[in-house]
């Protein structure tokens, strides 16, 4: 047990550890003051008393950790070496004053000698020189201003400076004039291009002006059928901007992507400032998604007072309504599912928002309406199960004559349909001139495709070949095929198929499969049916830049022309490629052009207009090139492939070749040229 005394002891001992920490924190302190003090100290003690010094020095203790300083170790400080003044405060090695010596003047050359710098004057650095890139000056301050409205949505487009210095109105000019691709596969993939690619324009002045430039480059999409483009360059679009005036595309592009609910706030914002009957529609849909019955009929009352509603819309909706309120019933455990489907009462209307309603509504369609076709609706048109066939090949025709589908679309389509024996056989006896149905060129497309018999294929080949020419849709269609997967091989060629084949790879840009197909044929020829059949096609592969192919002055002309027949379209074929041979910067022997001036001299083809026509050549001669693309592009799209005539068709394409447009202009000519029947 613990005394008493042993507990005061430890207590005593705790007091001096404490005391002795604090003195500790201290003692650096108490020396610092010290030293300073020693000197006037002693002098002061020497003329004092002695025995008042010793009572001060006995009362005032100085306490010390680690023992306190001996004058040993005091002398032993003092005597420490001294630094001196810092010579630099810059890293840098030791090297000796002198020991350095400048290099002498190679022989030759004058000695240079560099003034010196005058005090204060300071060094002035060189001026940068500021590099634009592709031609694009730099402005200040441009990362603060950044334009939403001429954002890429594309890595293929157009150089970044095509359209240095157009204003915006001229810009919206240019896209608000071309019309749709009419049949052409290029002019669709320029469409495209134009208004997918990012363009440097002047800083707009106003939101209207930023607005406008993106409602022009997504009517451009939506005339062309880019569907896929439309929606890729909408979501580029910064999400925190408003689009006031893209009301309408930004509700198409949120149905098109399956997004009702973004959509129907769209319509939510648009109805309240405006009477248009198409937001009221689209209300009364989404009141439907949410089977909210009472609100479908107050939007229906309203929409009926304001325009003639379809009995297909009443019943759409309807049906969405009756599926949602069913789902609504069961606790929302599923998605709502519409009751078994029924004829639609009605022809469906080709937009975007009655094909959504039509899908979810899950109602048999058996027509179409003709009028007011929104291309946009097209692809997802024929995506519905629903659909008849004929309905969806009488789309898919149209579609294809107007450019609204591409070749590989095309494709798509032709290859997910099956068809009976019974139309098969009907297509190969019935594609007559007198009919004009889809349905046989798509049964003629299976044969030529997917037939077994090399003989049957053949025959296909040949007739659907015959009828895309005559039906102006050659160029889609040829492609299409070589994307399908035609017999490419020689030993199953005859002179009947070997031109539609070696034509389908061209317009589908598969150059090298030509190639081989070509020289396997030549090497293969065999009488002079097989000759003829490669003079045939011998323009075709020149225009298409194929190397090794002779020109027109070395290369078998007269013997091409022998192989046009006697017909006097002969003639106006000849002309025409006797204009796009030398836009391209060939050749034609003058003894060719001569002989083509035994026939007509009025062409049956449609005659451009003067003024887009000098458009195109002033807008050539000053170095424009968009005025350059976007006027031969109308020219060629409103008078279509097949009517082109052969003057404005050269100087489209010579146009074309001059802006840098070399390969575009190739295989424009080469579609012209197939269209109208070489």
């Amino acid at each position: 047990m613990m005394t008493a005394s042993r507990r005061k002891a430890l207590l005593l001992a705790g007091a001096a550890f404490v005391f002795l920490g604090g003195a500790a924190a201290s003692a650096q302190e108490a020396t610092e003051e010290t030293t300073g003090t020693v000197a006037e100290e002693t002098a002061a003690d020497q003329a004092r008393p002695t025995e008042a010094v010793q009572s001060e020095h006995a009362a005032r203790r100085t306490w010390y950790l680690g023992g306190k300083p001996t004058a040993t170790n005091a002398g032993r400080m003092s005597s420490a070496p001294a630094l001196g003044a810092p010579r630099t405060i810059s890293p840098a090695p030791y090297v000796p004053v002198g020991s350095v010596t400048a290099a002498a003047p190679m022989a030759g050359e004058a000695q240079v000698v560099t003034p010196p710098v005058a005090e204060g004057t300071g060094l002035q650095a060189p001026a940068e020189t500021v590099v634009p890139m592709d031609g694009v000056p730099i402005e200040e301050g441009a990362l603060n201003d950044l334009d939403p409205s001429t954002v890429a949505a594309t890595s293929e487009g157009l150089p970044s400076g095509f359209f240095t210095g157009l204003s915006r109105a001229a810009y919206v000019s240019i896209l608000d004039s071309l019309p749709s691709p009419s049949g052409s596969r290029l002019l669709g993939s320029i469409a495209s291009r134009l208004a997918l690619s990012g363009p440097v324009l002047p800083a707009p002045e106003n939101d209207q002006s930023m607005q406008a430039v993106v409602k022009s480059r997504l009517d451009l999409l939506a005339r062309a059928g880019d569907g896929e483009g439309f929606a890729r360059l909408f979501e580029n679009l910064p999400k925190g901007q408003a689009w006031p005036m893209l009301a309408h595309e930004a509700a198409d592009a949120h149905l098109l992507a399956g997004r009702v609910a973004e959509a129907c706030n769209v319509a939510d914002t648009q109805r309240a400032n405006t009477g248009d009957p198409y937001w009221i529609r689209l209300l009364a849909f989404c009141s439907a998604v949410d089977g909210n019955r009472d609100a479908v009929r107050f939007q229906m009352g309203i929409l009926e007072e304001l325009t003639d509603v379809g009995a297909e819309v009443h019943q759409m909706i309807e049906r969405i309504l009756v599926a949602s309120e069913q789902a609504r019933a069961a606790g929302g455990a599923s998605a709502p599912v519409p009751p078994a489907p029924v004829a639609l009462e009605g022809k469906l209307k080709v937009d975007v928002l009655d094909v959504t309603m039509a899908g979810l509504a899950a109602v048999d369609i058996g027509e179409l309406t003709t009028e007011e076709i929104d291309p946009l609706a097209v692809g997802p048109a024929l995506a519905i199960q629903t659909l008849s066939r004929d309905a969806k090949f009488d789309l898919v025709s149209l579609a294809v004559t107007q450019g609204w589908v591409n070749d590989r679309t095309l494709a798509a389509f032709l290859g997910g349909q099956a068809f009976t024996e019974a139309e098969l056989a009907a297509a190969m006896d019935d594609g007559t001139e007198e009919n004009d149905s889809f349905v046989i060129d798509a049964a003629l497309a299976h044969i030529a495709v997917t037939n077994g018999d090399a003989g049957a294929r053949q025959a296909a080949l040949a007739k659907l070949w015959a009828r895309a020419v005559r039906l102006g849709h050659v160029a889609v269609m040829g492609g299409a095929l070589a994307h399908m997967g035609l017999d490419v091989d020689p030993a199953n060629a005859n002179s009947a198929v070997a031109g539609p084949v070696i034509r389908s790879l061209l317009l589908a840009g598969q150059t090298e499969t030509v190639a081989a197909y070509f020289r396997t044929l030549r090497d293969n020829m065999t009488g002079p049916t097989d000759e003829a059949l490669l003079t045939e096609v011998w323009p075709l592969m020149l225009v298409a830049g194929m190397p090794d192919v002779p020109g027109p002055e070395a290369g078998p002309l007269p013997s091409w022309w022998s192989t046009q027949g006697t017909d006097d379209r002969r003639y106006a074929r000849a002309g025409l490629l006797f204009s796009l041979l030398e836009a391209l910067g060939e050749s034609v022997p003058d003894a060719a052009w001569s002989s083509l001036e035994e026939g007509p001299v009025a062409l049956e083809q449609s005659a451009t207009a003067p003024a887009v026509w000098r458009r195109l050549l002033l807008a050539s001669s000053a170095g424009d090139r968009p005025l350059v693309l976007s006027n031969g592009y109308r020219i060629v799209a409103e008078s279509g492939l097949a009517d082109v005539s052969p003057a404005p068709s050269g100087s489209v394409v010579q146009t074309l070749r001059r802006a840098g447009f070399e390969g575009e202009a190739r295989q424009l000519a080469l579609e012209i040229l197939i269209a109208q029947g070489l």
